[in-house]
């Protein structure tokens, strides 16, 4: 568990544990992530690291929090963009994500998600982001379109289109896919939802 106390470092602390943490998981896997290596690599104390951490895994977590939170910025400002258009908007956003990745200064992100892939597979800690993140935007969202009445069918629908996108970042990332390439498998997920896969039965007077 990633505690308070770490939440309130000062901003420059946080992010140097951050950034010196990335470049350790860049070629160990979170899960083989020892306490005594980010000791070194950050100059904390073992005593300091069990105030903001209960493991080295929570490391990983935090930065992957990091990255939710500045997602959340952008997807805000894509919705405004597209007028609250929902597939559109997920379109756009999938495309940013995966662009900013392919950037060579998001170089060791790429390399993190590899070496811990499976962890990012379990989508542990997306649950609550999802949930709370659904609740801040769907009065954003244009839903006269959609066939969606209630927070609780939206939260459904919000999340299933998130984590759908969340796997195939995943997996373009694991198979070095270009942005055409990854974009257009993520395109035939979102329409298998946008327009569903059952044909409307005829209608026989």
């Amino acid at each position: 568990m990633i505690k308070n106390t770490f939440y309130n470092l000062k901003a420059d602390k946080k992010k140097m544990i951050l950034e010196k943490s990335l470049q350790v998981l860049c070629n160990t896997s979170a899960i083989s992530l020892k306490v005594s290596t980010i000791i070194n690599v950050t100059g904390i104390s073992r005593g300091s690291f069990y105030q903001y951490f209960d493991t080295p895994v929570d490391i990983f977590w935090a930065i992957i929090e990091e990255l939710q939170s500045k997602n959340s910025t952008i997807l805000e400002k894509i919705i405004d963009e597209e007028k609250g258009d929902f597939f559109n908007t997920f379109r756009r956003m999938f495309e940013v994500q995966y662009t900013n990745l392919l950037k060579k200064e998001n170089e060791n992100v790429v390399l993190m998600l590899k070496k811990s892939s499976e962890l990012i597979t379990e989508n542990r800690i997306f649950k609550v982001h999802d949930t709370y993140y659904s609740k801040e935007f769907m009065d954003k969202f244009d839903l006269k379109i959609l066939r969606i009445d209630t927070y609780f069918e939206f939260s459904k629908l919000y999340i299933l289109v998130i984590n759908i996108m969340k796997y195939n970042i995943q997996n373009a990332i694991m198979q070095n896919l270009t942005l055409e390439e990854a974009l257009d498998e993520y395109l035939t997920h979102l329409t298998f939802i946008k327009y569903g896969v059952i044909k409307q039965e005829e209608k026989h007077e």
